[in-house]
C-alpha cells in the first residue's frame, strides 16, 4: 500500500489499488483491500496513515455485506479465510 495503509496482524496484507499506479489522492476516498491467505478468519485493525481520527469509513465483506462507522484511527476488521475485505475511508 505504499505506506498508506497498515494492518496490525502480519498474517494479512493491505493492498491500496491506487498506490500501484500513483493515482492515490490523500484528499479523496481511500480504498484498501485486506487479503487473508490463511484458512481461518483473522480479526485485526487497519490504519490509514492519511486518515484523521474520527473520519467515516465503510467496510465491504466478501459476501457484499456493508458496515459503516467512524471513530479511532485504527478500524477493526474481520477477514474470512482465503478472501479479501474492502475498506473505504
Amino acid at each position: 500500500g505504499g505506506g498508506i495503509a497498515e494492518v496490525a496482524d502480519d498474517r494479512v496484507v493491505a493492498i491500496v489499488p491506487d498506490a500501484a499506479h500513483f493515482a492515490y489522492d490523500p484528499g479523496g476516498v481511500c480504498e484498501a483491500h485486506v487479503w487473508n491467505p490463511t484458512r481461518t478468519t483473522v480479526r485485526t485493525t487497519i490504519t490509514f496513515h492519511t486518515r484523521p481520527s474520527g473520519a467515516p469509513h465503510r467496510i465491504v465483506m466478501p459476501n457484499g455485506r456493508e458496515t459503516t462507522g467512524a471513530g479511532s484511527k485504527g478500524i477493526a476488521i474481520s477477514i474470512p479465510g482465503r478472501s479479501a475485505t474492502k475498506v473505504f475511508c
